[in-house]
């Protein structure tokens, strides 16, 4: 398809079962299928190409998915816990230095993260509770790539599980 077309062209593959431990799961899958929905939310235009099994499987209600998109801007007010709270909710893990997708640390005013849907990952530097820059950096060299002015940070897990729900299952 590439070939014969100038169209941006994404696969959409079907998720493997897993049927042993979840911890060596491959986020893979989960980064191509949630980049096309990416793709789906900013309108951009592309070819996809899946299966029936991929098209056939169940995954988040799109409504629900893009309620969970966290949008970042220079210049906005967010708490830092309240942003670390919400990345947590979508999946994703906390570690001490971002080194792959669907990761990200907290530094004192500075928060770094791994969107599943991005290339290179994002700082966040704030100044109290402001927004005050956001950068694109290399995972390696921690130097930045890019300023950016805005950001959508979509979830790490195409099934999110509301804390409330947690909370009464845990019960």
């Amino acid at each position: 398809m590439k070939f014969f077309s100038d169209e941006n062209i994404l696969v959409y593959p079907k998720r493997e079962p897993i049927y042993y431990d979840i911890d060596t799961t491959n986020k893979d899958v989960t980064m191509d299928r949630l980049k096309i929905y990416t793709k789906l939310y900013n309108n951009e235009s592309c070819v996809i190409l899946t299966t029936i099994e991929a098209l056939m499987q169940k995954t988040i209600n799109k409504d629900r998915l893009f309620t969970k998109v966290i949008q970042l801007e220079n210049g906005t007010s967010i708490l830092l816990d309240t942003l670390t709270n919400e990345l947590v909710e979508l999946g994703y893990e906390r570690t001490d230095m971002v080194e792959g997708r669907g990761q990200f640390s907290v530094r004192g005013g500075i928060i770094d993260v791994f969107p599943l849907t991005t290339n290179d990952p994002v700082r966040i530097e704030f100044w109290g509770d402001e927004i005050d820059s956001i950068r694109l950096f290399d995972v390696e060299s921690q130097r930045t790539i890019e300023a950016i002015n805005e950001i959508n940070i979509f979830p790490a897990e195409e099934f999110l599980i509301e804390r409330e729900k947690l909370e009464s299952i845990a019960d």
